[in-house]
C-alpha cells in the first residue's frame, strides 16, 4: 500500500514536472512568436515602403520616356523635312548647273546691253521710215537689223537664262536657309531629348535598385512567416500537449481523492460494524457509510 502511494506520488510529481516544463515552454514560443512576428511586420513593412517607391520611379521614368519619345517623334518628322529640302536642293544644284553649262556656250556678244541694241533697232527702223536713203544704203541698215535682231534675241535669251540662275541660285540659298534652321530645331531637340533619356535611365536605375530591396524584404518576410508557421504549429501542439497533461493530471487528483473518500469509508464501515455488533450507538456518518455498502 505504502508502494503503492509512493509511485502514486512520484508519477504526480513527473506529471507536475512535465506541466511546468510545457508551460515555460509555451511561454517560450509564445514569446519567440511575438518577436518574429514583430520581425516579419517589419520586413512587411518595409516591402510595403519599397514597393510605393519602386512605383514612383517606375511611373516617373514611363513618364520621361513618353516625353523623350515624343521628342524623338518630333525630331524625326523635322530630319523629313530637312532631307526633302536639302534633295530639293541637290536637285536644284544639278539644274543650275546645267543652266551655267548653257550659258557658257554663249558668246560674249552675248552678254551686252538687250536694251541698247533694241534701242539701236528702233534708231535704225526709225531712220528708214523717215528718211529718203539710196537704195544700196537702205540695204545695208536692213542688213544691220537683221543683224541686231539676231544679237538681240541672243542678249534676251542670256539675259533670262541669267535671271533664271540667280532666280534658282536665290531659290537654292532659301531652302539651305529653312534647312539650316531645321537642322538647329534637330540639335536643339535631340540635346533636350538627350536630357529626358538619362533623367528616364536615373529613375529606371533607382527603380531597379528599389526593386532590389523590396524583392530582399519579401524574401525575408517570407523567410519569417515560415519559420512563425511552423513555430505556430509547434506552439499549437504544445498547447495541446499541456492541456493533456493537465487533464490526465486531474483525472489523476480526482482518482486519487476518491481512493482516499473509499479508504475513510472503509475504515468508517468497519469501526461502524464493529459498534453495530457491540450494539452501540452509531453517528449519522456511520449509519450513511454502512447504507451505501448495504451492510445494514
Amino acid at each position: 500500500m505504502v508502494k503503492e502511494a509512493f509511485k502514486l506520488e512520484s508519477s504526480f510529481k513527473d506529471l507536475l514536472n512535465e506541466i511546468k516544463h510545457l508551460e515555460q515552454k509555451s511561454i517560450e514560443l509564445q514569446k519567440r512568436k511575438e518577436a518574429l512576428t514583430s520581425e516579419m511586420e517589419n520586413w512587411l513593412n518595409r516591402r510595403e515602403t519599397f514597393n510605393k517607391e519602386f512605383k514612383k520611379f517606375k511611373e516617373e521614368a514611363l513618364a520621361l520616356k513618353a516625353k523623350r519619345d515624343e521628342i524623338n517623334t518630333q525630331v524625326k518628322d523635322l530630319k523629313t523635312q530637312r532631307d526633302a529640302l536639302r534633295k530639293k536642293v541637290a536637285e536644284k544644284k544639278e539644274e543650275l548647273k546645267t543652266l551655267n553649262e548653257k550659258l557658257k556656250s554663249f558668246s560674249k556678244d552675248c552678254f551686252g546691253d538687250c536694251e541698247k541694241t533694241k534701242n539701236q533697232i528702233e534708231e535704225l527702223e526709225w531712220k528708214i521710215q523717215t528718211f529718203p536713203l539710196p537704195k544700196e544704203a537702205e540695204k545695208e541698215i536692213i542688213e544691220q537689223i537683221k543683224n541686231l535682231e539676231v544679237k538681240f534675241s541672243l542678249q534676251k535669251a542670256a539675259s533670262e537664262l541669267k535671271e533664271k540662275i540667280n532666280n534658282l541660285r536665290n531659290e537654292i540659298n532659301q531652302l539651305n536657309s529653312e534647312a539650316e534652321e531645321i537642322h538647329k530645331k534637330i540639335v536643339k531637340l535631340a540635346d533636350e531629348s538627350e536630357v529626358y533619356h538619362q533623367k528616364m535611365i536615373k529613375a529606371v536605375e533607382e527603380a531597379n535598385k528599389i526593386k532590389k530591396e523590396a524583392d530582399e524584404a519579401h524574401k525575408n518576410y517570407i523567410k519569417i512567416k515560415t519559420e512563425l508557421n511552423e513555430l505556430q504549429f509547434q506552439h499549437i501542439e504544445c498547447i495541446a500537449k499541456l492541456k493533456g497533461l493537465q487533464r490526465k493530471l486531474k483525472m489523476q487528483v480526482e482518482a486519487a481523492k476518491q481512493a482516499k473518500e473509499n479508504k475513510l469509508k472503509e475504515a468508517i464501515a468497519e469501526a461502524a460494524s464493529k459498534k453495530l455488533k457491540e450494539k452501540k450507538k452509531l453517528s449519522l456518518e456511520e449509519f450513511k457509510v454502512l447504507m451505501e455498502k448495504g451492510l445494514i
